[in-house]
């Protein structure tokens, strides 16, 4: 299930000659875990994995004014920022390897 989250961001513009700017924004955007890939069952002959996603809603400056369109493509082309947001994201697969705590004893020697 996708939650909704509101984050202040410096993002930095270099648009301007060789200055950069940076320009205090809130960023509205929705997270969905990633999903493990489901065995077959009974009633289902089994789902693909599926990877977590982040989709920009919403940029304003931090005074509430929207932004440029210019500007809010900037956003949303810029991966740093899906880095970013991310952390509140489940990036990962949400469940536990369980060959990764053997290897990793394993690795230990």
């Amino acid at each position: 299930m996708a939650k909704k989250f509101t984050s202040g961001v410096a993002f930095l513009d270099y648009s301007s000659d060789d200055d950069e700017t940076e320009i205090d924004l809130i960023i509205t955007y929705t997270c969905t875990p990633a999903q493990a890939a489901r065995g077959p069952s009974y009633a289902s002959g089994g789902e693909p994995a599926e990877p977590a996603e982040l989709e920009i809603l919403d940029v304003t400056y931090e005074g509430g004014r929207a932004v440029s369109p210019e500007l809010y493509q900037k956003i949303v082309d810029d991966h740093d920022i899906y880095y970013f947001l991310g952390k509140d994201c489940d990036w990962g697969v949400p469940y536990r390897d369980p060959d990764a705590a053997r290897d990793a004893m394993r690795d230990r020697g």
